[in-house]
């Protein structure tokens, strides 16, 4: 403020500059004592939101809605490929996904039967339940070997692999391993009638135990169990170990689907380089 304008001149100054801004701007200034205070808006169930809300038709909520949700990129993408999808196609895809079952790798596997433990497959390679899972792999490795042993006096197992093999027939890691333990002496070379009924018992409490730590999934129970009954792998017996004449039974399938999902199928990739030297 200068000192040679008086206070009354300077005030009157400012409101003819504050009247012809607003001229200018074509609405008039704010003020305190003219404008009241802005106004917050009320929390959600007020009075004063749904009488605000009330002015607004319903059928304009409607509009904009339907205009929100049909007017995104993504919901016309979406239309374009529904558009673009033939339903001849999409019988044909069903009528093959029927005749050839999902299966969990491109190994060979003892049956053409779907691996009922497809969506076990994660859960079973993770590392509380894969612990459980292998012993329960071993028990049955072992289980077969005896069973065969005793069945096929001095003929090899049909699972195990050799050198000789061109991926054109299943084979068992874990039959083959109890063939090792054979040749370094941890396992016996002749099993016995006690033996086959000790690992009977093992593979019966290695069910019972990996279904316990698989658990219940919402709207299927207990997973393990579930997928034991839709394999149909029956009881523990011998004669369903090896099947006719020695083809393999539901308890060999058993131990393919188990080793299936446990070795073939790995929840996620981890890649370890082992070589130390560059670093």
């Amino acid at each position: 403020m200068s000192p040679l304008t008086p206070p009354s001149t300077y005030i009157s100054t400012h409101a003819e500059h504050d009247a012809r801004r607003s001229t200018h701007l074509g609405a008039p200034l704010c003020q305190t004592e003219r404008c009241p205070a802005r106004e917050v808006p009320s929390r959600s169930g007020s009075s004063e939101s749904q009488s605000s809300s009330s002015l607004i038709p319903d059928s304009f909520r409607s509009e904009q809605r339907e205009l929100f949700v049909h007017n995104t990129e993504s919901v016309r993408a979406l239309l374009d490929v529904e558009l673009a999808i033939d339903e001849n196609l999409l019988a044909e895809a069903a009528q093959r996904a029927a005749i050839f079952p999902q299966r969990l790798s491109t190994s060979p596997r003892l049956s053409e039967i779907e691996n009922p433990f497809i969506d076990l497959a994660a859960r079973l390679g993770s590392r509380r339940v894969r612990p459980m899972a292998i012993e329960l792999i071993q028990a049955l490795g072992h289980y077969i070997d005896a069973v065969w042993y005793l069945a096929y006096p001095g003929t090899p197992c049909s699972w195990i692999a050799t050198n000789a093999d061109s991926g054109r027939r299943w084979t068992s890691r874990m039959i083959t391993a109890v063939q090792e333990g054979k040749v370094r002496g941890h396992v016996n070379t002749s099993p016995t009638v006690r033996e086959v009924a000790f690992w009977a018992e093992e593979v019966r409490f290695g069910l019972r135990e990996v279904d316990e730590v698989v658990g219940i999934y919402k709207g299927v129970g207990w997973a393990f169990s579930t997928a034991m009954l839709d394999g149909g792998y029956g009881e523990i017996s011998a004669p369903n170990a090896l099947g006719e004449d020695g083809k393999g039974g539901n308890l060999a399938r058993l131990l393919n689907d188990l080793e299936e999902a446990i070795w073939y199928v790995p929840p996620f990739a981890v890649y370890i380089d082992t070589d130390v030297s560059q670093g």
